[in-house]
């Protein structure tokens, strides 16, 4: 895919419009492939036969005891990686991290997290 578009930009040249396009393209496709793949992985750890002796818990690759605000609040703060890797990662394109909000909530079966950037 690269070096296809270096070939088309050194044929065509860059066109701001086309590569909004090419752009919003590459973007659908690899979040796409990403999630074909997650599926395809997910039916193979459950119907496979085979399971993870590490995680004998999990169902397929979901930690169902997983506390989702947890693990943003860790990447944030640092938690059991003693380093914020959130703001780190922020730190390196921004000149600061925003504060991050996590409100969770059970509803009907179901748990929901929400993660607001407060800046």
């Amino acid at each position: 895919m690269a070096q296809g578009m270096i070939e088309y930009k050194e044929k065509f040249g860059f066109d701001p419009f086309v590569s909004s396009n090419i752009q919003y393209f590459l973007d659908h496709f690899y979040t796409n492939r990403i999630s074909f793949r997650m599926l395809i992985n997910q039916h193979t750890l459950l119907f496979g036969g085979d399971t993870n002796p590490a995680h004998p818990e999990h169902i397929g690759s979901i930690d169902p005891t997983c506390n989702v605000a947890d693990v943003v609040k860790g990447f944030h703060q640092g938690g059991a990686f003693q380093q914020p890797l959130l703001r780190t990662a922020c730190a390196l394109c921004f000149p600061a991290a925003a504060e991050v909000a996590v409100w969770s909530e059970d509803i009907y079966s179901c748990y929901f997290t929400c993660v607001f950037c407060i800046d």
